[in-house]
């Protein structure tokens, strides 16, 4: 009760954060996807966005697809900077490269279905993406891995709590020398179990940043803030 109280309170103190980044970002086709409660937050997005641009990050790879997807390829340069988001469900996934399709952005975003199956990653045996599709789709870009956004798959109930920590194992050997992580939904101690497990095989420190989005995030190397 103690835990979903201070959740309902971040939550309530971070909604100036939200509005202020959904200024920054200046969405002009806000209709083409809903901004949902499963969505990273706004904060979040723009914190990413803005990495991306002053720490000429390239090569982007997010797990869970939707409207940030959209937000971020928006912001790339389609010369040098490609997303690669791995959605479990198929009919969301088509639906999203539709959009992308639409608003003219498939030359930087692609959105790959990835069904949950076991892996040997895993804990608790929680089901992730087909670590095969995962890899031989990140392979097949042959340039490392500048930046890693998971906001999926979902994790919100007992039997799914820890699984999204195989993404981080599943890429480390195709990280760059330079990068950041960045992990949703920080306020579930699920997750926060997560970055501590991530944190001690990248050895690398996570901030847990509530009020801006409820992410935490790991960098790796020389970098400018990118901290709205």
């Amino acid at each position: 009760m103690i835990q979903n109280a201070r959740r309902i309170f971040a939550k309530t103190i971070a909604k100036p954060w939200d509005t202020y980044a959904l200024q920054l970002l200046n969405l002009d086709h806000a209709d083409a996807l809903p901004w949902t409660s499963s969505a990273p937050r706004p904060g979040l997005v723009c914190c990413l966005i803005d990495d991306i641009r002053i720490n000429r990050r390239r090569t982007i790879i997010e797990f869970g697809s939707g409207v940030s997807s959209l937000v971020v390829a928006r912001a790339l340069d389609p010369r040098t900077q490609r997303l690669l988001s791995f959605e479990h469900d198929e009919d969301w996934a088509n639906h999203v490269s539709d959009q992308l399709d639409r608003l003219n952005l498939a030359d930087r975003c692609q959105v790959v279905h990835a069904p949950l199956k076991s892996c040997e990653l895993s804990i608790e045996s929680s089901q992730w993406y087909d670590i095969d599709v995962v890899r031989n789709c990140v392979e097949s870009l042959e340039v490392d891995v500048d930046v890693v956004i998971c906001d999926g798959p979902p994790a919100y109930s007992r039997d799914t709590r820890m699984a999204r920590y195989p993404a981080i194992p599943a890429l480390q050997s195709m990280l760059a020398n330079r990068y950041s992580v960045y992990l949703d939904d920080i306020d579930r101690s699920s997750e926060r179990k997560i970055a501590k497990r991530w944190s001690n095989l990248l050895q690398i420190p996570f901030s847990y940043q509530l009020l801006r989005g409820s992410f935490a995030v790991g960098i790796k190397g020389a970098h400018y803030n990118s901290l709205i």
